[in-house]
């Protein structure tokens, strides 16, 4: 029910939209580049939002010690199950045989 209710909001925004480009004058010049400026300038803080999103992510990732990366647990030589690097046995990657 909530993804029709999405389907509808976006096609009612994008039909109004069009209603209301049909009458911006972009014959002119610059009213023209006024358009181009505001799409720059969107873009530009869509970048912005990703950016300061991924570096608030990136540094979160650093500060966790309890859990580590995957990449990080070996399977030991002695045919234990694989251990953390702190010791800890843990079951995430399976032995091979």
């Amino acid at each position: 029910m909530l993804t029709q209710s999405w389907h509808r909001t976006n096609l009612i925004i994008i039909l109004g939209m069009m209603q209301v480009a049909k009458k911006i004058p972009f014959d002119d010049p610059n009213v023209l580049n006024i358009c181009r400026a505001v799409y720059i300038a969107s873009n530009l803080i869509i970048l912005s939002i990703y950016l300061y999103i991924k570096t608030t992510i990136d540094k979160k990732k650093g500060m966790s010690t309890d859990n580590p990366p995957l990449w990080a647990l070996r399977e030991q030589p002695s045919g234990d199950a694989p251990r953390a690097p702190d010791g800890r046995q843990t079951d995430l990657i399976p032995r091979q045989t």
